[in-house]
């Protein structure tokens, strides 16, 4: 790829410009690995280094805290709460530092082994 030098500046300011008329040409259009080796060289540039890049574009959904593997099937449960039992479960998973669903999850199992369902 050539070394030639975008001010990207000037032309987002061309470009919010109202009066503008002038639009650059674009040059060829880039396809298959020569466009990937031309992507990939401008994200290098954005982010400042490869291993930046690499930190900041993953693939698949992003990751929410460090969730546990889920095993084949998983099932979901919805309740509702009181204002007050709300307002208790808070404050005990502030005090734990758990999130909801482990706190659910916990809470379902001691129930169940309470009635000797649980394994």
């Amino acid at each position: 790829m050539s070394e030639k030098k975008i001010d990207y500046d000037a032309l987002s300011d061309h470009y919010a410009d109202p009066n503008a008329t002038f639009t650059p040409a674009a040059g060829p259009a880039l396809t298959g690995g020569a466009a990937a080796a031309a992507g990939r060289e401008f994200a290098i540039a954005e982010y400042g280094s490869v291993e930046a890049m690499e930190r900041e574009i993953r693939r698949g959904r992003p990751r929410i805290g460090a969730e546990p593997e889920r095993p084949a099937t998983v099932r979901t449960v919805r309740a509702t709460l009181s204002d007050r039992d709300w307002e208790a479960f808070e404050q005990l998973r502030a005090q734990k530092g758990a999130r909801q669903a482990e706190l659910v999850r916990e809470a379902v199992h001691q129930y169940l082994a309470r009635q000797r369902l649980a394994g």
